[in-house]
């Protein structure tokens, strides 16, 4: 299921693709999302412009397996112990506090991630929701994008991007 609300005032990054300017920030819920998950977020994410650095928190026991991912994921600069959705929480306030971003991705399928994703849109930011098909709905609907990571994903990835493109050309 993919969810298109708003579109970006400015135009689009290179190849034609959104967004561009300050690249993506991906921020993923380790304790929610597998490691073993990382070959299909991969690609989708590849389809949202450069990735300026991206994150995982998880509590010590799913820490093991994300490390490992992270040694061999080049994007994938930090791997956190701790509460996920309060740990990304203060890292989306400090990105937010200093404008370095414009584009979030969040991966999970937690609803205590919707305000968070409310919170980037409400002070103009892109937030772009990867998960699995059954993602708390609260969490799809407070993204401005989702897309869930199943086979069809990547045709709805497309179609977000197409919708996403046109908009920014009227």
């Amino acid at each position: 299921m993919e969810h298109d609300r708003g579109s970006p005032a400015s135009t689009p990054g290179p190849a034609g693709c959104w967004p561009a300017p300050l690249g993506v920030t991906v921020l993923i819920d380790g304790d929610c999302i597998s490691p073993q998950w990382i070959t299909q977020i991969e690609p989708l994410l590849s389809e949202l412009g450069p990735i300026s650095t991206g994150m995982v928190c998880s509590r010590a026991p799913a820490a093991p397996g994300w490390k490992q991912a992270q040694s061999t994921v080049s994007w994938l600069s930090k791997t956190t112990i701790g509460d996920a959705d309060s740990v990304l929480a203060r890292h989306v306030e400090r990105l937010l506090q200093t404008g370095s971003t414009q584009t979030i991705c969040l991966v999970t399928n937690d609803k205590h991630f919707a305000p968070i994703a409310r919170r980037i849109t409400h002070n103009g930011g892109i937030v772009w929701g990867l998960g699995s098909p059954n993602a708390a709905a609260s969490f799809q609907k407070a993204c401005q994008h989702f897309c869930a990571f199943a086979p069809v994903a990547t045709t709805q990835l497309e179609l977000a991007l197409t919708a996403v493109r046109a908009s920014s050309i009227s």
